[in-house]
């Protein structure tokens, strides 16, 4: 009988509980939970969870190459600087016949055998600083492939997290939404409470009938 929350004579409003059957809802908790009202606990901290934020995935930063340009620059510029020696390397000589240079001017061939080796270093610093900014370029390359990928991913991610907030959510309204059915009684009018009268009792439960006047919404 505690179950029953109105009596005679009692105003009500549409609504309100006429009868809420506390041990029922106990024993459907029980069923729908085997363990107990912790299990539902667990159910709602894993929808608490499924619905914490993704971590933000940050875009990839695009590179300038400055210390790259910069160094091939620097490479170009002595490889350049070089090679106009050498071309203007003849005004220097003052014989014009190679016999009388190798023989009268053996320092000033010294000088451009230098040259000559220095502008090959330099060409090879040029082409070393070609390749560290090919490489800098193809790096970038893989990691925005590698970003593409993680967007991918968190896409994934998200929906697979939406549909799993959507089934949590469902679960825990279609359970709240049955035991709520089954258990509780609501006035679907606005009255007084006019007879409230037992028409039954079983092992398990008793069967009341809970009768309101109306009239004029009073």
């Amino acid at each position: 009988m505690s179950d029953l929350k109105v009596e005679e004579g009692q105003r009500i409003n549409v609504g309100e509980i006429i009868s809420d059957r506390t041990s029922e809802k106990a024993k459907l908790y029980a069923k729908r939970y085997p363990l107990g009202q912790a299990k539902k606990q667990r159910l709602e901290s894993s929808l608490t969870q499924a619905k914490l934020p993704l971590n933000e995935l940050k875009p990839v930063p695009v590179p300038q190459f400055q210390t790259e340009l910069a160094t091939l620059k620097q490479a170009q510029f002595n490889l350049d600087a070089i090679v106009n020696q050498i071309n203007n390397f003849d005004q220097k000589l003052y014989h014009k016949d190679p016999w009388h240079v190798q023989v009268f001017e053996s320092e000033k061939v010294q000088e451009l055998v230098d040259l000559k080796r220095r502008e090959l270093e330099a060409s090879i610093n040029v082409e070393r600083a070609i390749a560290t900014l090919d490489e800098a370029k193809l790096n970038y390359q893989k990691q925005q492939y590698e970003h593409s990928l993680k967007v991918s991913d968190y896409q994934t991610l998200m929906q697979k997290q939406q549909e799993q907030v959507n089934s949590l959510q469902t679960q825990l309204d279609t359970v709240d939404e049955e035991l709520d059915k089954l258990t509780s009684v609501y006035s679907p009018y606005r009255g007084k409470v006019r007879r409230v009268k037992i028409l039954g009792q079983n092992e398990r439960s008793i069967t009341a009938e809970v009768t309101l006047d109306i009239r004029g919404g009073k």
